[in-house]
């Protein structure tokens, strides 16, 4: 057994890692201190603390870029091709 001063918070995981739980059941079991939306959380948070808004943009893998290159090409050559045919 390991000893645990008191005052002293842990969590412990239970089950397995896909189970997860909401609002109330959550609560019973002691997984949230109280329900709230994220909005009133950060809320809260910002009263004490430095909040950061943080944009993350993924880079698009080479074939996703050549293919998206690609597509605008024949994109722009059909859509002159069609243009010429609707003038007289």
């Amino acid at each position: 057994m390991i000893p645990i001063p008191s005052g002293v918070r842990v969590w412990i995981a239970t089950g397995h890692t896909d189970e997860h739980w909401y609002g109330t059941r959550a609560l019973e079991r002691k997984l949230i201190d109280i329900i709230q939306t994220s909005d009133d959380y950060l809320l809260a948070a910002s009263k004490d603390r430095d909040l950061f808004e943080v944009h993350y943009k993924r880079r698009r893998p080479l074939q996703e870029r050549l293919a998206s290159g690609i597509r605008a090409v024949v994109k722009g050559v059909s859509g002159e091709r069609w243009q010429d045919r609707m003038l007289p």
